[in-house]
């Protein structure tokens, strides 16, 4: 049975993510089409453990407000078309141990604050637009090629090319005819 008092907030506003834009707060929601239902989640609980909107045709930018959810152990977006680079806010996730960004348009540098993810255990940035040197320190140093492949931009172990220039490909060899 639910019960309502009146002059009292029913729930703590502080669970549900939001954003605040001077006086006026916005709260989060998302429609979800699980096995063909259409639900619309009105609110994010911050103490969400594993995120999935994988292949939901999503666009856009990961909103920075997803660094939020602190209690996270997976996030996958992968399959969706969001675009952008990947926020640096996801460095609050520091109890996140699977990450799939993998087959969007995310463009940009991959951040240094992903390697300070320590639990991080899976990783998957493949197939975007990501450019620049695989950073090879803290936790970014323990993930195989897979992780970043379909990167044409990127370069550095643990990929085979090592440098920006054997990430190009060579110039045409010229004909003198």
């Amino acid at each position: 049975m639910m019960s309502a008092q009146i002059g009292k907030e029913p729930q703590d506003k502080s669970l549900y993510m939001s954003r605040t834009y001077g006086f006026m707060t916005y709260e989060d929601s998302v429609k979800v089409i699980m096995k063909g239902n259409e639900i619309q989640l009105v609110r994010f609980l911050t103490i969400f453990t594993t995120f999935d909107l994988s292949l939901n045709s999503l666009e856009g930018n990961i909103p920075d407000v997803i660094g939020h959810l602190h209690s996270l152990i997976g996030l996958n977006l992968s399959h969706n078309h969001l675009m952008g680079s990947i926020p640096p806010t996801l460095r609050n996730l520091t109890n996140l141990e699977l990450l799939d960004l993998s087959s969007n348009k995310l463009s940009g540098r991959i951040p240094r604050e992903l390697g300070d993810l320590t639990f991080l255990k899976c990783l998957d940035l493949s197939n975007n637009h990501l450019i620049g040197r695989i950073t090879q320190d803290k936790q970014l140093s323990t993930f195989m090629s897979d992780s970043f492949r379909g990167n044409l931009g990127l370069y550095g172990t643990p990929l085979q090319n090592t440098s920006h220039d054997d990430a190009q490909p060579p110039p045409p060899p010229s004909s003198f005819f």
